[in-house]
């Protein structure tokens, strides 16, 4: 009886093991498939992201892309005048929906196209139609975003939010000394022209996680996701 005992518990033992064995190979699995997707996904977006800024420079928009997040870089002075946000050449806009529309074969279904405003930190001149910097990169986020859909840039093919960012992440420092966006008085801010890398439009791919395109238009985007792919969700 008791070899019969130790021989049956030594089963149930080799049972629960083999069982913590093939839960942690799942687990395992399920995190190897969700980095190579992962991995799929950030290549995709790359190419993407390349082949549009080649296309842009194609038809003379100095576009430029950053390596750590795959942005594509417009200065907002060939959209927008100092202070504004109605769009002062629509061709150059009609450039970047065409040049898009060269590109979709690389579009993938669950694809978004994130549309950043940027500015520098110094504050709205008294009398401004914008309260601060914030409120007037999103009017021309959204500005560039209308202009895309009213030239073919829509779903269901395409789709698109827009975001304002305000000064946050300046490209150079805004002010003279060594801090970066308060600067003080404005005698403390570098000169106009030196601050043109910060007023700017960046085009960023995403992917959508949540439940389509009206997800997207209540401008739900989420900077915090792996790879640095933009992560359009809940």
């Amino acid at each position: 009886m008791r070899g019969r005992y130790r021989v049956t518990t030594w089963v149930a033992l080799a049972d629960f093991f083999t069982a913590i064995a093939l839960i942690s190979f799942a687990l395992y699995a399920s995190h190897r498939s969700r980095a190579d997707q992962v991995i799929r996904i950030q290549d995709d977006v790359r190419e993407l992201a390349e082949r549009l800024r080649d296309e842009l420079r194609k038809e003379g928009i100095p576009a430029q892309t950053r390596d750590e997040d795959l942005a594509i870089v417009l200065p907002s002075i060939l959209f927008f005048e100092s202070g504004r946000a109605e769009i002062r050449d629509s061709s150059n806009l009609t450039k970047v929906a065409d040049a898009l529309k060269r590109v979709q074969d690389n579009w993938r279904d669950n694809f978004v196209l994130v549309i950043q405003g940027y500015t520098d930190s110094r504050p709205p001149k008294p009398g401004a139609a914008f309260r601060d910097n914030l409120e007037l990169s999103r009017w021309r986020a959204r500005a560039v975003e209308e202009h895309l859909d009213q030239h073919g840039i829509q779903p269901p093919r395409f789709q698109l939010v827009a975001q304002g960012m305000g000064p946050h992440n300046p490209v150079v420092k805004n002010c003279v000394d060594e801090r970066w966006m308060d600067c003080g008085s404005l005698d403390n801010f570098r000169p106009s022209e030196e601050l043109e890398k910060n007023r700017r439009i960046e085009l960023k791919f995403g992917v959508f996680t949540g439940n389509g395109h009206e997800t997207a238009r209540k401008n739900q985007v989420s900077q915090t996701v792996p790879a640095q792919v933009p992560d359009v969700s809940r």
